[in-house]
């Protein structure tokens, strides 16, 4: 199934690119890239629930595809983002801690 973004999810942050990003993390702010993905073919109230996938250090949301496409199949709505420093998301110029990525998510 195809992917689709939620439009509606919140906090947005439309940039020039119209992507999707969030303001995270008071103490070591950044702002992260993300993505919802909601099962096309389902009418409102059909969803199974939310999964939010979060990856490991310097990695980018689209790792999940083949889980996602899984999930979407069986109905559950995905979230999924890119770390700071990698991918979509700002790259802050100074020393990333497994705590501060944390707290990003």
């Amino acid at each position: 199934r195809p992917l689709r973004a939620l439009s509606r999810a919140a906090p947005l942050r439309w940039a020039g690119d119209a992507m999707p990003t969030c303001r995270v993390n008071a103490e070591a702010p950044a702002s992260l890239f993300y993505q919802v993905h909601r099962p096309i073919d389902l009418r409102d109230g059909e969803e199974r629930g939310l999964c939010f996938l979060c990856t490991g250090y310097q990695t980018e949301g689209y790792t999940w595809e083949p889980q996602v496409q899984h999930l979407l199949s069986q109905g559950y709505i995905c979230a999924t983002f890119d770390n700071r420093g990698c991918g979509r998301s700002e790259k802050p110029r100074y020393r990333y801690t497994t705590s501060m990525l944390a707290r990003d998510a």
